[in-house]
């Protein structure tokens, strides 16, 4: 456990103190039907990410609306009520919020009724109001956006835990403060709201400069015991913090949690019965699960499902009682009449979703909110690339995968001056489905603004950079142009490099390296070992636009899948005719018949839908009532017992090889398939982990050479 410091103490120690006169929390199951007690339902959304609609029949926020209005519903025929909190991220990743600066999010969380929302990392992504990110006069403010955001809601922003560098004080802009009390069914009920450690490096550092991130335990224990002396006698907080569960049939049950999340070691450094709930985010996970004795929920991204705790409170105190935690749950229109599950409406005995006993319908008021910006992107979401993806093409937000390689040789073929090109899995968000690529598909799969920068790396460097971002538990560095095999010697990290012709990079030897503006300038601290860095290029277009531009002039056929064929998969081939879905194929070859030395990328645990939804027997266990404890909680003694290996993102080189990509440079220009490496040590993996001692490719395990850090 982080130990805290000696105000933090100070204040448990006095909330101990209070608890001691005043009975902090209350024990004994609750009676049932019990006129003493309400229930007050928390329900809590993250990282929407500007998904306002709902995609493949999940998400959108006018169905979510319907979920919600039942439980109001349902806890007003109770003598209950809702607390409606988000924990940021609310605004980037769609064309329809990014094009509006999220001016559609927040019309339609006020008439959502939210509570109180987070401030996420990605939320200062926008910068100044207006078309650029990044401040260009200095009277521009580089969170002028956020800040005309927060103006407009009709619900407060919380963010205890930033705050201006020059004062160490929190930020204090309109509408915009660290905590906040409200009146709910006649309890006070105070929220605080936290960002994660990661945010000033997770964003634009330009949009955060002058800001600081205070501890997030610290920080809550102080605001949740000034809420507690101001009269709260219930404290939720709104965490744009997380963690990642896989099984929600047990909130007790932490043994498929990752291990030491931000958000888990937030909840095991409070004081007993000082917080009352958590809502968390930014990792795009689930939780479900009671940690150090508070229950803590987080629902996935861009809307596709929503959490909830169940607070039953003392009608006379206003004091927790007890609580009962609720699986993820799917925001869909129809569900699976067996099981609950979301469903396509495909089979008869699908029907209409139903929600604490009442069919869910849309909010005909939010969907006329949302139609104007859906109907102003339209034509630019359907605008042809003319290019095609002829199989799914997977994603991974933490290890090499066939899109992610794809996208990094798509820039290196977007400049010609790069020798190699470095990004970061963490910048694409969205899989590629098979079809004719459109520009709203390339978007949701790259939707940030970020310029393409060329930088001078040294041989040196580029391992450098290398080591460093193998050590890192978050997002994959994904290469182009370059491959890299590692090993573990006598407990030191080792990383030998090649061109894809199979040359080796020497140390003193000098490439031209395509990146992006937010990885150079500190993002994500990928390039860390070598700040700063040597730029010598970077004021053109959005990537993302020279991508749309590379692949409109292309007309290429794409192809997805792992092989053990080193190096491309999929070719640009001249013929004499061109289809009229613009890719060019050999006559002998017809749309959708792959060669068979194609495999089919093997699903990951959480790449399939179906598998992330907890079953119907998981809904059936977790409904119960948890009594509030009144010593330390729950054991934790089962959390997250193992590091989720870094290797797990590292591409094993016997059973999987490079994406598929032709990455023609111009139009009218022949991609050759490379020939194999001359040297057999190489991997056809682009970056690839061995134990020195067998050699074999380490599956699961950290080296002892990897020191994993574990923020989220």
């Amino acid at each position: 456990m982080r130990p805290m410091n000696v105000p933090a103490l100070q204040l448990a120690a006095a909330f101990l103190l209070l608890c001691t006169t005043a009975s902090c929390s209350n024990a004994g199951s609750p009676p049932s039907g019990s006129t003493s007690t309400l229930t007050i339902s928390i329900v809590g959304t993250n990282d929407l990410h500007g998904a306002i609609l709902p995609a493949e029949g999940r998400g959108g926020l006018a169905l979510l609306d319907g979920f919600v209005r039942n439980l109001r519903a349902a806890r007003a025929a109770d003598g209950g009520a809702v607390v409606l909190l988000d924990a940021g991220d609310l605004f980037q990743g769609s064309l329809e919020s990014n094009l509006t600066e999220g001016a559609v999010v927040i019309s339609a969380y006020n008439a959502l009724g939210y509570t109180a929302a987070a401030i996420g990392n990605h939320d200062f992504d926008f910068g100044p109001a207006g078309a650029a990110s990044t401040r260009q006069a200095q009277t521009d403010d580089p969170r002028g956006a956020l800040k005309a955001r927060a103006a407009e809601a009709r619900f407060p922003f919380l963010a205890a835990n930033i705050l201006e560098q020059a004062s160490g004080r929190p930020i204090d802009w309109p509408n915009v403060k660290p905590s906040t009390i409200v009146d709910v069914a006649g309890c006070r009920v105070g929220l605080v709201g936290l960002t994660t450690a990661e945010s000033l490096i997770t964003t634009l550092p330009a949009n955060t400069k002058g800001l600081a991130i205070a501890p997030l335990a610290d920080t809550l224990i102080a605001q949740a015991m000034r809420l507690r002396a101001a009269g709260a006698t219930i404290i939720a907080v709104a965490a744009h913090a997380g963690g990642a569960c896989r099984a929600f049939g047990n909130p007790l049950d932490l043994s498929s949690c990752a291990a030491e999340e931000e958000i888990f070691g937030v909840a095991r450094d409070m004081p007993p019965g000082l917080v009352d709930a958590i809502v968390g985010g930014h990792r795009h996970q689930g939780i479900a699960h009671e940690v150090g004795g508070i229950p803590i929920i987080a629902s996935r991204w861009r809307g596709q499902a929503f959490g909830r705790v169940d607070l039953l409170v003392d009608r006379a105190s206003c004091r927790v009682a007890g609580h009962r935690i609720f699986p993820p749950q799917d925001v869909c229109a129809r569900q699976d009449a067996g099981t609950g599950a979301c469903a396509d409406g495909s089979d008869r005995s699908d029907q209409v979703a139903r929600y604490e006993g009442r069919p869910v319908a849309a909010s005909e008021e939010i969907t006329a909110i949302l139609a104007p910006a859906a109907a102003r992107v339209r034509p630019l979401k359907d605008r042809p690339l003319n290019a095609v993806i002829e199989r799914p093409l997977e994603l991974s937000s933490r290890e090499e995968s066939p899109l992610g390689n794809l996208v990094a040789d798509w820039m290196r073929a977007s400049a010609p001056a790069a020798d190699a090109a470095i990004t970061n899995s963490g910048g694409l968000r969205a899989a590629l489905p098979a079809g004719p690529l459109t520009y709203g598909r390339l978007y949701e799969l790259i939707p940030f603004d970020n310029r393409e920068t060329l930088i001078k790396l040294t041989g040196t460097e580029l391992r450098r950079v290398i080591e460093h971002n193998l050590k890192q538990r978050d997002s994959a560095i994904l290469v182009s142009g370059v491959r890299a095999r590692a090993t573990c010697e006598n407990r030191r990290l080792r990383v030998a490099i090649q061109r894809d012709s199979g040359a080796p990079v020497t140390d003193d030897e000098t490439l031209t390296v395509v990146t992006s503006d937010f990885l150079a300038s500190g993002g994500d601290e990928f390039f860390t070992p070598i700040q700063p860095v040597r730029v010598i290029g970077g004021d053109g277009p959005l990537a993302r636009e020279r991508l749309a531009d590379l692949l409109t002039r292309s007309g290429a056929r794409w192809r997805g899948g792992l092989s053990n064929v080193e190096g491309f998969l999929a070719e640009r081939r001249r013929t004499t005719q061109r289809p009229a879905h613009g890719g060019w194929l050999p006559s002998t070859q017809r749309p959708g018949r792959l060669p068979n030395r194609d495999v089919s990328p093997r699903r990951r645990h959480g790449s399939s839908r179906r598998s992330a939804r907890p079953s119907a027997g998981n809904k059936a266990r977790s409904g119960r009532w948890i009594r509030t404890p009144t010593a330390s909680g729950a054991s934790r003694s089962g959390i997250c017992r193992a590091l989720r290996s870094t290797i797990s993102r590292l591409s094993a080189a016997e059973r999987r090889s490079s994406a598929a990509s032709a990455s023609p440079a111009a139009s009218g220009s022949r991609a050759r398939r490379p020939s194999s490496p001359t040297s057999p040590t190489m991997p056809t993996s682009r970056v690839l982990l061995r134990r020195q001692a067998s050699g074999s490719t380490r599956r699961s395990g950290s080296p002892s050479c990897l020191r994993v850090r574990s923020s989220a």
